[in-house]
Formats: structure tokens, C-alpha cells, sequence
């Protein structure tokens, strides 16, 4: 700010105010009653009529009334106007304090504020508001009650704006550390590690060091359960974004109408229900990212919308008109062949090439068995915390069962079957008994699956899941002509 503070016309009973209001600031972190206390103390010492704290909001091109003072005090909380309107935006832009004596006659003045709230306003005096060298806002001081603004009140109300910027940044500090602490308990508690050695996880841990580094969107590929969800926190975790929101959404848990909202927030009256405004995920997920399972169930309509906020990085709530910024990764999930979503018309092409910018297979746990028993170490260490019971091993047989058997469920059924053994075992010892029928009935496998053909059979299933059942993908990869796999896949009965 280019004005210089003139303390030395500051009187004693103002300076006592001032220490007063202070003294509130360094034992408060409620933001709405330090702020209100420094524009009533603003008003007092200024004797002036009304007053209000004004900030840039964040990822938009607005400015918002966020505390007030006065007769309309709470009429104009929350009044929004655009960025360089009004006094206070001329205030901001310039990044230094005025005085308007006769607003009437001031072309900066935004008189619509006054029309929205019935409220005359004869003169202004404002003072942009700084923190860390950045202007945020302005605070405004109207009406003098008797003669006009001074240019002591303008040395006085940036003495204020000081004060109200020392309220804001104390606030913002506390909410920071609030985030930074329940990111780090949540990373205490529950730790963010993929289990496992084999040749898939290892290549899997390279493209995620690699992709963390980056910002592109990624999209993550695999059946239920093999922990595409794991996966993408784990690459939050080792970016620039840690540290802010990592934001999961389930695509397919919603009805359309309430995803749209929970995506992009909504307007107050914009549905049956919106009784005040709601910020959606990805504006409260700002420098964070934002995980989209189940990618392959959103609607055309919502399609759309997240297409532009991977192209232009902008969005409008349900209901409104305003721009508002999106600075969030998305990370995507399926477990759906959105090829085929596509030429059926279900998927945007378009839509699909911006999410697929890095795209990353999760291997299912039955081309990855040799991590099984490093898996059930880890499930019986985390489960014994849990349930504080002893198990002290598990039985070689029922290591071989659950390594025979083909987890349709993938890690989440491998958990789970853990969990349920543990429970209703006897012994310190997880036995071959304790483990559901299913698993059991694979004890020995059968002649059959020693033959070439059920090798044959399991590779090209193997293949085509790999390929994400693009058959020309697939065939390419075995070496033959399509025509020959469609043979093959009718011969052997397999799922397309």
C-alpha cells in the first residue's frame, strides 16, 4: 500500500480501542466475530454509520461482503459484485486506500449495492485489506455521521484493514494446520501401501513414482477390488497435491441429479431441498485431487460438464451463472470396457481421450497369486490390531487353498475371507477349516486344467483382459488373426 500510516494523530482513547481489538484477535480464531469486533470498533472511532469487510473469492472472478456492520448488516452479507466494481473494487485493483466524500458524484461508486438493499450512502472511506504481500479484499467504512471522512480516519481505518488482515491470515493458519494434521493422521492410521513383490506390482510401483510427478489426468483400469482406489491415493500422496484435499466420489452410489450437485455444488432454490448454497467437491477440493470411480456410469448431461472442467478447468454451480475455477487432478476409475460404452453411445469419445492421458492397469489377484501369502501377513497383522486376538501362523494347506482359488472378488474378497477365518477360528493357528466352503472345494485341482487347452484357454483370457476385451488388441498380442480368436473364444465359451 503506498499510503503512510500517520500515528502520531491517533488519540489515546482511539489507540485503547485499537490494543482492545487486538487483544480479541490474538485470543480468537472465530473469524465472523473478530472481524465484526474490528468494524464496530472501526464505526466507534470513525463515527460513522455502517461498515463492511469485502474479499476476493477465491476461483472466481467476484467479490463478496463477508462481515458487516449497520442497519443492513445482514442484507448485504454474502451481496456479491465483480472483481474491479464499486469503490472497494477500485480499491483492490489499485491496491490503495481513497476517501469519497459525495458518492453521487464518484464514477466508481457501484450505487446497485444500495438499490439491492434500500440503504443511502453519502460517502465511502476504504482500505484494501494485505496478506503475505497479496491484496485479498478491502474494508469499507460508510456514511460519516457528522462532516466528512478525514484523511486521519484513512491513517485510522488502515490501521484497521491491518487488523482485520491479521485476523484473516490467523484464521487461514489454523485451517491449514487443521488439514495438514488430518492429512497426516489419516496417513498414520491408514497407510497408503500396495502389497506386494511380483513382476505386475513392481512395474505398477514404477508408473506410479513416475505419474506422481506429473499433473495429466489419469485412468485407472481393473476389476472391482483390486485397489484402483489405493492406487490413486497413493499417487496423491507422492505429489505436489499432497497436503490438500484427495476427494473420492463414487459415480454410480448417486442418483444423477444429486452427483451433479455433489460435483459441482449448487444455488440456493436451484432443486426441492437447496435451502442455501453448496460448494460441490471440486471446488472444496481446490489444489487437491479428485478420484472418480465408477467413471462409466455418469450421465451424458454430467459428461459434459466434467469435460470442461478437464479443458478449461471452469464450471458453474447447479442453478447458477457464476465461473468458478477448478484446480484439481482428476484421477478416473472404471471397471467397464468404455470402448464398448462408446460405440453403444453411452461414453463421450472425447471424454474418454482427455481421462485416458495416462492410463493405469491394476492386475487382478489371480495373475498376481505369488503375492497371496505376503497379502495374508499383511491382512492377519492389521486384522490382530483390530480384534486383538493372537494368531501366531497360518497352516501351508490353507496358504494352498486360498493361492488355488481365483478371487473373482480380487483383494477386497482376499481381505475379507481373512477377517471372517479369524473370527471364527478356535485356535492362535488359521487353519485350512476356518476358510468358506468356496475356497475349500479347490483343494486339489482338476486333471482338466493341467491340459494344453485349458492352458490355451486361460491366456487368452488373460490377453484379452490386458487389452481391456479389445479383440483386435488381443489378437495382435497372441499372434493371430482375429477371425481365429473369435474361434477360439466360441470354442472355449468365453465371456466378450
Amino acid at each position: 500500500m503506498t499510503k503512510k500510516l500517520d500515528i502520531n494523530c491517533i488519540q489515546k482513547s482511539d489507540l485503547l480501542k485499537l490494543i482492545e481489538t487486538g487483544e480479541i484477535i490474538n485470543s480468537s480464531l472465530n473469524l465472523p466475530e473478530v472481524l465484526e469486533k474490528v468494524l464496530q470498533t472501526a464505526c466507534s472511532v470513525l463515527d460513522s454509520e455502517a461498515s463492511s469487510v469485502i474479499l476476493l473469492e477465491q476461483n472466481s472472478n467476484y467479490l463478496v461482503f463477508k462481515t458487516a456492520t449497520g442497519e443492513k448488516a445482514e442484507e448485504i452479507k454474502n451481496v456479491r459484485m465483480k472483481t474491479g466494481q464499486g469503490i472497494a473494487g477500485w480499491v483492490i485493483n489499485n491496491e490503495k486506500p481513497t476517501i469519497s466524500n459525495n458518492v453521487e458524484d464518484d464514477k466508481r461508486w457501484f450505487r446497485e449495492i444500495s438499490r439491492i438493499i434500500n440503504y443511502p450512502t453519502r460517502s465511502i472511506i476504504c482500505a484494501p485489506v494485505q496478506v503475505r504481500q497479496k491484496i485479498i479484499g478491502a474494508i469499507e467504512v460508510i456514511n460519516k455521521k457528522t462532516g466528512e471522512f478525514s484523511t486521519k480516519d484513512l491513517s485510522l481505518l488502515m490501521l484497521f484493514s491491518n487488523q482485520a488482515a491479521i485476523a484473516i491470515e490467523n484464521a487461514k493458519l489454523h485451517k491449514e494446520a487443521g488439514l495438514e494434521i488430518k492429512n497426516l493422521k489419516s496417513q498414520i492410521t491408514k497407510p497408503f501401501k500396495i502389497i506386494g513383490s511380483s513382476p505386475q506390482i513392481q512395474k505398477l510401483f514404477d508408473l506410479i513414482e513416475t505419474v506422481s510427478k506429473t499433473e495429466s489426468t489419469v485412468l485407472m483400469r481393473g476389476e472391482s477390488g483390486t485397489g484402483k482406489e489405493l492406487a490413486s491415493r497413493l499417487i496423491h500422496s507422492k505429489s505436489m497435491r499432497n497436503g490438500y484435499p484427495f476427494t473420492c466420489i463414487n459415480c454410480s452410489a448417486l442418483p444423477e441429479t444429486l452427483l451433479e450437485s455433489e460435483l459441482f455444488g449448487h444455488e440456493k432454490g436451484s432443486f426441492t431441498g437447496a435451502i442455501a448454497r453448496k460448494p460441490g467437491r471440486f471446488e472444496i477440493s481446490n489444489k487437491g485431487t479428485v478420484f472418480l470411480d465408477e467413471i462409466g456410469t455418469l450421465s451424458q448431461q454430467i459428461q459434459v460438464k466434467l469435460l470442461r472442467v478437464l479443458q478449461e478447468g471452469e464450471f458453474e454451480r447447479v442453478g447458477g451463472t457464476e465461473t468458478i475455477k477448478a484446480d484439481v487432478r482428476i484421477i478416473a476409475a472404471t471397471n467397464e470396457n468404455l470402448e464398448k460404452a462408446i460405440s453403444e453411445g453411452r461414453f463421450r469419445e472425447d471424454l474418454y481421450y482427455r481421462l485416458k492421458v495416462i492410463e493405469i492397469f491394476i492386475p487382478p489377484l489371480r495373475d498376481r497369486k505369488e503375492d497371496i501369502p505376503e497379502l495374508v501377513k499383511y491382512f492377519i497383522e492389521e486384522q490382530k490390531k483390530a480384534m486383538g486376538k493372537v494368531i501366531s501362523s497360518i497352516e501351508p494347506k490353507a496358504i494352498e487353498l486360498l493361492i488355488s482359488y481365483e478371487w473373482p472378488g480380487n483383494i477386497r474378497e482376499l481381505k475379507n475371507t481373512i477377517e471372517r477365518a479369524m473370527v471364527l477360528g478356535k485356535s492362535d493357528v488359521l487353519r485350512a477349516e476356518d476358510l468358506p466352503s468356496e475356497i475349500k472345494s479347490r483343494s486339489i485341482p482338476a486333471i482338466s486344467e493341467f491340459s494344453l487347452k485349458s492352458a490355451e484357454k486361460n491366456h487368452i483370457e488373460k490377453v484379452l483382459r490386458y487389452s481391456h476385451h479389445n479383440k483386435s488388441n488381443a489378437a495382435r498380442l497372441l499372434g493371430i488373426s482375429r477371425n481365429r480368436l473369435d474361434r477360439k473364444i466360441k470354442e472355449y465359451k468365453m465371456a466378450t
